[in-house]
Parts: structure tokens; C-alpha cells; sequence
């Protein structure tokens, strides 16, 4: 199983580096995703499918691949 982590710019979201050295410490294998979360992609990105339980606030882990 491939798991993907999508957080925004770690060097400014401290919520986004906390997942990520979550994820970073417990051992798996994961891909980690940066989206710009002030872009219009992300903006329209965040109501569809994948994205919609979380409101469009990251970190988000998944399962699989979001791009």
C-alpha cells in the first residue's frame, strides 16, 4: 500500500511539518505532496472527491496517489 502525505510549504506551516515528522519518525514509506494551498488549483482542488473530508486543510494522509 502507497501512502501520500499533502501538506503545504513545511518551511511555513507548522502544521504541515508536524505531519510530516509524524509520518517521518514512524517508519513508512510515504509520498509526501506540496500543494500551494494560495493557488487557484488548490483552490478549486480542495471541493472535489478526495480532498472534501478535509475541508481543503492539510496535512492530509491518503492512501494512494492525489495528483
Amino acid at each position: 500500500m502507497s501512502y501520500t502525505l499533502i501538506t503545504a510549504n513545511r518551511n511555513y506551516s507548522s502544521w504541515s511539518l508536524r505531519g510530516w515528522l509524524a509520518a517521518k519518525q514512524s517508519g513508512l514509506s510515504f509520498e509526501a505532496l506540496t500543494v500551494h494551498i494560495d493557488g487557484d488549483d488548490w483552490q478549486a482542488a480542495r471541493h472535489e472527491g478526495e480532498f472534501q473530508p478535509s475541508a481543503g486543510k492539510v496535512p492530509v494522509p491518503s492512501t494512494g496517489c492525489a495528483k
